[in-house]
């Protein structure tokens, strides 16, 4: 699941790889090129402050070459590629809200 949860982030624009995952953990982030890259890190933060407080999904966060990117490990057999449009969908919507 994480190749697809991978591959899924290459096909929209809205978000970008860290690494091409080697497993289950994914290094991502919300992206959108007419914003600053300060402003990038700012909002992935408070993506990531928001999704903790919505409860439905659990990611932490990692800094890599200077970017703040969302991290999460796929573990619960369960999971589905819907599960995985989901966050990225919810993602999508707290960025939105910026």
């Amino acid at each position: 699941m994480g190749n697809r949860f991978s591959e899924l982030i290459e096909n929209d624009s809205d978000f970008e790889l860290a690494i091409e995952p080697m497993a289950n953990i994914v290094c991502f982030r919300f992206v959108n090129p007419k914003i600053e890259a300060i402003v990038l890190n700012e909002i992935n933060l408070q993506i990531r402050q928001e999704i903790l407080e919505d409860g439905e999904f659990y990611v932490v966060q990692t800094k890599l070459r200077g970017k703040h990117y969302l991290r999460t490990a796929i573990m619960n057999p369960f999971t589905t590629e819907e599960d995985l449009k989901c966050l990225l969908e919810k993602i999508r919507t707290f960025a939105q809200k910026r």
